[in-house]
C-alpha cells in the first residue's frame, strides 16, 4: 500500500516536480548526456543518461518530456519489456525499474557496486546486465530479483545482447567477446582479432552478428562468432552503438557525430552524418522507417524515412556558454565558444542565436540596457588557439554588431561597466607579460591598456564604484585599484590557487572563488576591503568557476560537474543544491529575488523561479496526497469518483501519462461523475484538488 501511495503521489506531483529547483531551458528536453535509447512500440521511445536523466516520447518524436527517476547516478542503458515496464542501469550498481511508463521508479537490489553498462531482456521474465570488472547479473522473475553469474572474466563488459532466454553475447574491453547457449551458466570466449574496447553487440540471428568499438572497429560474423572479420571504415573514431532492422539493413553511430548505415548485412557502410562538435552514444529503430540517435548534451536525432534524412529535435547550440547577463527581467544574453551569442526576450523561455563564428570565442558580456551591450573574448587561429583580443558592441539588441577590438595578443575573460561610458576588460595571453587590463571611457567604442601583469593571467573583474575595483588572477592573485584603474596593488590572498571569479556586496565585503580544475574548490572572503582574506567552506569539493550575490546575505557559487551552492548568511554556511546536471557551469545571474539562470558547457541554460529550492507546494501536496476510489476501473465511458471526505469546492483533472490535461471540471460533495467516452484508450491519471488536500488515482480507459 505504501509503495502504491508513493506512486500516486509521484504521479500527481509530476508537473510540480518539473518546476522545482533548476530546470532546463536549453537544450530541450535536457542538456545532460543521453547514453541509451530504446523503443516500446513505433510511437513510444525512452532514453536515459547522466545525472539520472530519463526522457521519453509517446507521439513518435513530436515531443520529448523528462521524468524524475529518483537517482542522480549516471544511467548507461535502458530496456522496456512493454509500454509500462522498463529498466535502467548505471553507476555504482544502480538498477531502477518502472511499472508505469516512467512515472515512478523503484531501486532494485543488485548486490553489485561496480558500474553497470548494459541491460537486455529477451522476454518479460528473463533479463541480463553487464558491468565493469566482469560483472554479470541475471533475473528470471521480471527484474524483482537479480543474482550474479560468473562469465569467466574480470575485464570490463560494455554490452549484452540475447537472442532468447538461452543464447546471448557479451562484448567489452580488451577485445572481449563471450557467448552462452544456456542462459549464462557457461560461457565460451571468442577471438575478436583485436584488443580494442568493444562497445556494442547485435545479432540478427544465431549466426549473423555485429560488434563495434574504439578505433572504428566493426566486427562481423556469419558463423555464430566462431570467426570475426573487421570491416574497417575510413575514419579513426570511436563507435558506440549498432542496431539492425533486418538481416541486411543496419545502423551504427559514434563520436564526432558519426551515423553510418549498411544495406548488405554489414559488408559495406555508408556515412549519413558527421559533426565533430558532439558525440552519438546510441542508435535504435522501431521498424524500418522510424529511428533515433541520441548523444552528449541531450542530442536527439530522428528519422521517419529509414535514415534517408535525419533531423535534430529542438535544434539548439551545444557550444559552451561562459557568461549570462540579464539587463532586465525579460531580456537576457548568453555568450560562449564558436562566437555564440544567444538572446531571450521572454524571460528565458526561448533563445535565439544573434551571432556566430567558428574562429571566435566569447567569455564575458555586459549589457547596460536591453539594446546596448559589450561582449569580449578572442579570435582563434586555424588550430583554435586564442590569438587576438575580440570586443564587439551592439546598440540594437544584437541585430547588428560592431567590432571595437583593440589590437592586442590577449584573450579577454571579463568585462564590467561602472556607468554607460566607463568600462574595463581583463585577460590573458601566451606572451610576456601574460596579463592585461583595458579601459574604455566612451561606452566601449575604443579601448586602451591601463595595466600589464608580469606573471599572471587575469580572469575576473568587479568594481564597487567608479574608482574602486578588483581583479582575480592566476596563482591566487588579487589586484585592487582605488583610482579608476590608473594603478593596481597586489593583495595577499593566502592561496596559490587560480581564482576565476570575484564579487563584492559592498565596499568592505567581497568573495573570490576558484580552485584546481578537476581537483578542489577554493573560496575566500574579505570584510576589510581586501586587506585580508580568509577561507570559507562552500560545501562543494569541485573547482569553483563563479561567485555572485543577490544582496549582502544571499549568494551562489558553483562550477565544475554542475556544482552549485547557496548561502543566506553572507557565506557563514552554504547549502548545496541540485542543479540537475553534471555539466560544468560557468555563470549565474538573477533577475529578481527568486528567478535566476545558470549557463555552462554543452549550451546549458537552466532556470529557477524558486531561488534554487524545491517549491513549498511540492512538499505540502506530497504530505497531503491520498488515493482516490474510481468506479468502474477500467472504464469505457462514465465514471463515479468517490472522495474520502465531503468537500464544498474542488477541481477534478484527468491527465495523460505525459502530464497533459485532457479533462477538467468543478466538483463538490462526496462523489463526482465524469464522462470519458471521448478519450482515446490508454492509462490516465485522475487528480482531485481542494484548498487543503490532493487526491490522486490511476484510470484505465478501454
Amino acid at each position: 500500500m505504501k509503495k502504491w501511495l508513493f506512486l500516486l503521489i509521484a504521479v500527481s506531483m509530476f508537473n510540480l516536480l518539473n518546476a522545482q529547483g533548476w530546470h532546463w531551458k536549453t537544450p530541450l528536453p535536457t542538456g545532460n548526456n543521453l547514453q541509451s535509447v530504446c523503443f516500446a512500440n513505433s510511437t513510444t521511445a525512452y532514453s536515459v543518461g547522466d545525472h539520472g536523466t530519463f526522457v521519453f516520447t509517446d507521439d513518435a518524436g513530436a515531443s520529448w518530456n523528462t521524468r524524475i527517476t529518483g537517482t542522480l547516478q549516471n544511467l548507461h542503458s535502458c530496456c522496456f519489456t512493454d509500454l509500462l515496464t522498463g529498466f535502467a542501469v548505471g553507476d555504482s550498481g544502480t538498477i531502477i525499474k518502472t511499472y508505469d511508463h516512467g512515472i515512478n521508479w523503484t531501486r532494485e537490489s543488485s548486490g553489485a557496486f561496480n558500474h553497470l553498462t548494459s541491460v537486455s531482456f529477451p522476454d518479460v521474465n528473463t533479463g541480463y546486465i553487464t558491468g565493469m570488472h566482469g560483472t554479470f547479473l541475471k533475473t528470471t522473475d521480471g527484474g524483482n530479483h537479480w543474482y550474479p553469474m560468473n562469465c569467466g572474466t574480470t575485464l570490463d563488459l560494455y554490452s549484452v545482447f540475447f537472442l532468447n532466454s538461452d543464447t546471448g553475447f557479451v562484448a567489452g574491453s580488451g577485445g572481449t567477446i563471450l557467448r552462452t547457449n544456456n542462459g549464462g551458466i557457461s560461457w565460451t570466449a571468442q577471438n575478436a582479432g583485436t584488443n580494442h574496447p568493444l562497445n556494442s553487440v547485435f545479432f540478427t540471428d544465431a549466426s549473423n552478428g555485429h560488434i563495434v568499438g574504439d578505433y572504428t572497429t566493426i566486427l562481423r560474423t556469419t558463423d555464430g562468432g566462431l570467426t570475426w572479420n573487421n570491416q574497417w571504415l575510413a575514419n579513426t573514431s570511436t563507435l558506440k552503438s549498432i542496431w539492425f532492422t533486418s538481416p541486411d539493413v543496419g545502423w551504427l553511430c559514434g563520436i564526432q557525430g558519426l551515423l553510418y548505415s549498411t544495406t548488405d548485412g554489414g559488408i559495406t557502410w555508408t556515412r549519413h552524418y558527421q559533426d565533430a562538435s558532439f558525440f552519438f552514444n546510441s542508435v535504435r529503430f522501431s521498424d524500418t522507417g522510424t529511428g533515433y540517435a541520441v548523444g552528449d548534451y541531450g542530442i536527439i536525432f530522428e528519422t521517419i524515412d529509414g535514415g534517408t534524412t535525419w533531423n535534430r529535435y529542438m535544434p539548439a547550440t551545444n557550444n559552451m556558454l561562459q557568461s549570462i547577463s540579464f539587463p532586465d527581467s525579460t531580456n537576457g544574453y548568453a555568450v560562449g565558444e564558436r562566437g555564440t551569442v544567444l538572446k531571450t526576450t521572454d524571460g528565458g523561455a526561448t533563445w535565439t542565436n544573434k551571432y556566430s563564428g567558428n574562429h571566435f570565442c566569447f567569455y564575458s558580456a555586459s549589457f547596460l540596457s536591453k539594446d546596448t551591450g559589450i561582449v569580449v573574448g578572442t579570435t582563434l587561429d586555424a588550430m583554435y588557439v586564442p590569438e587576438y583580443s575580440l570586443i564587439i558592441k551592439t546598440t540594437d539588441g544584437g541585430d547588428h554588431w560592431t567590432d571595437v577590438s583593440p589590437v592586442s595578443p590577449y584573450w579577454l575573460n571579463s568585462v564590467v561597466f561602472t556607468d554607460k561610458h566607463t568600462g574595463y576588460a581583463c585577460g590573458a595571453g601566451l606572451v610576456t607579460p601574460p596579463g592585461a587590463i583595458f579601459k574604455t571611457t566612451d561606452g566601449g567604442n575604443t579601448w586602451n591598456f591601463i595595466y600589464l601583469d608580469q606573471t599572471r593571467w587575469l580572469f575576473s573583474l568587479y568594481f564597487v564604484d567608479n574608482l574602486i575595483g578588483y581583479a582575480a588572477c592566476d596563482f591566487g592573485g588579487i589586484l585592487k585599484t582605488i583610482d579608476g584603474g590608473n594603478t593596481w596593488t597586489d593583495l595577499p590572498s593566502g592561496t596559490y590557487d587560480r581564482l576565476y571569479s570575484i564579487f563584492f556586496t559592498d565596499a568592505s565585503t567581497g568573495y573570490a572563488a576558484g580552485g584546481y580544475s578537476r581537483g578542489y574548490a577554493t573560496m575566500l572572503k574579505t570584510t576589510d576591503a581586501g586587506s585580508t582574506w580568509f577561507s570559507i567552506d562552500p560545501g562543494i569539493n569541485d573547482c569553483l568557476l563563479f561567485v555572485n550575490f543577490k544582496n549582502a546575505n544571499t549568494g551562489f557559487t558553483g562550477g565544475e560537474f554542475g556544482a552549485i551552492s547557496r548561502t543566506d548568511d553572507a557565506g557563514l554556511t552554504w547549502s548545496v543544491q541540485n542543479s540537475g546536471t553534471y555539466n560544468d557551469l560557468w555563470s549565474v545571474c538573477f533577475t529578481d529575488a527568486a528567478t535566476g539562470f545558470l549557463c555552462g558547457i554543452g549550451g546549458s541554460i537552466l532556470k529557477t523561479t524558486t531561488n534554487g529550492d524545491i517549491t513549498e507546494g511540492v512538499s505540502h501536496y506530497a504530505a497531503q496526497a491520498q488515493p482516490l476510489k474510481i468506479f468502474p476501473n477500467p472504464s469505457s465511458g462514465k465514471l463515479i469518483i468517490l472522495m474520502p471526505e465531503p468537500v464544498s469546492k474542488a477541481q477534478l483533472c484527468i491527465l495523460t501519462l505525459s502530464g497533459k490535461e485532457v479533462l477538467s471540471m468543478s466538483a463538490s460533495g462526496t462523489s463526482v461523475h465524469a464522462d470519458i467516452i471521448s478519450l482515446p484508450d490508454g492509462i490516465y491519471i485522475v487528480k482531485l484538488t481542494t484548498e487543503k488536500s490532493v487526491w490522486v488515482g490511476k484510470l484505465i480507459k478501454l
